[in-house]
This record gives structure tokens, sequence and C-alpha cells, in this order.
């Protein structure tokens, strides 16, 4: 484990302009897998070939509508990695033991347009090209194999930054990490959480 956490310094550290502190004022977490999932699942984009793409689509706009919110000096989009909950299974079975039950499908216009199996094969092919977009934009994409991006957010949240940090999820959990510095937005929410609206909530 001290080897990953010292691969992420080396990460954030090549990616720095410089160790420029500048580029850290205002940074810009965004939790992947739960922007793409939930992207795949509510837009209906397709393409001129009728192939649905709205989880490729839909994660673009959606980062690209945070960062024209946020105006971050640097943007970071972090990935569960290949068997990132493993350890946690292993310590309670019952670790995401509902997870499932609630099987993702596209919410389309098209009923039944696709079985579920094509579903799952258009879910990963987008989720590759996604990946492959990514490399041309000017952010840092993470993804560790055996982590939880959960895990990578809040190490990189609290103890890698020491200024004004922004995590992008409608993940509940990470509303503990609110603090003076650390906020958290829900995209389906519309809600930017600052320690005081936890607390008022």
């Amino acid at each position: 484990m001290k080897q990953l956490y010292k691969d992420i310094l080396e990460e954030i550290s090549n990616s720095s302009d410089s160790g420029s502190v500048a580029r850290d004022d205002n940074v810009l977490i965004i939790d992947g897998l739960n922007t793409f999932i939930r992207c795949w699942t509510t837009s209906p984009a397709m393409n001129d070939d009728g192939d649905h793409v709205g989880g490729v689509l839909g994660f673009l706009n959606s980062i690209a509508y945070q960062i024209r919110m946020f105006s971050p000096s640097r943007v970071i989009v972090v990935f569960d990695g290949k068997g990132g909950n493993e350890f946690r299974k292993k310590i309670s079975s019952r670790y995401k033991s509902d997870r499932g039950k609630n099987r993702f499908r596209v919410n389309r216009q098209y009923a039944d347009m696709l079985t579920p199996e094509e579903e799952a094969l258009s879910m990963k092919q987008q989720f590759v090209w996604l990946n492959d977009i990514m490399n041309y934009l000017p952010i840092t994409s993470m993804i560790y194999d055996g982590v939880e991006a959960d895990d990578v957010i809040a190490y990189l949240a609290q103890s890698i930054f020491k200024n004004k940090v922004t995590i992008i999820s409608t993940d509940k959990d990470f509303l503990q990490l609110v603090d003076n510095r650390i906020t958290v937005y829900s995209p389906t929410k519309k809600k930017h959480y600052t320690r005081q609206q936890v607390f008022d909530d």
C-alpha cells in the first residue's frame, strides 16, 4: 500500500508544471466511474450509425460544465481499479453485497432497443473510448488496480492538496471529507456541499 501512495505522489508531481504551487490552488477531483455510469444511463445520445454514445458524450459534457462552473487550476479524474473492493470484501462479505441487485439499464426513449448483453458490451466499449479520448485532454486521469476511487480521492483531498479542493460525485460518503477547504458537488442534486451545507442538511 505504501508503494501505491508513492505512485500517486509521483503521478501528481509529474503532471505539475515545474511543481508550481499555483496549479494546486483550486483542484477539481472527479469520481470517474460515478460520472460515467450516471451519464451512460441517462444520456440518449447516438452517433450517425445509431450506436449509443451517451456514456462518452455525457461524461465529456458533464466535466466541461463543471470546469466552467468551478474554473479549477487542475482537474483530476479518478476511476476504480480492477478488484478495488476485494480487500474490503475479505473483511466483510456484506460490503456492497446489494449492488448487484441494481442492474444498470440505459434509460432512453427507445424501449427494449438493446438486449442486456448488448448494453453491457456497449458500456465496456464506451468506457474504452472515453479513456482513449482522455489521453488528449489537459487533465490527470488516475486508476490503480486493487484500489477504489474513493480511497484515492480521499487521499488526494486530505493529504496531497493543501488548498481548495472540490470533489464531484453523487456518492454521499464523500460528505464526511467536507471541511473548511474541501467541498463536494452533487451533479444530480445540483448542490454544492460546504461545511455549513452539510450541517444544515
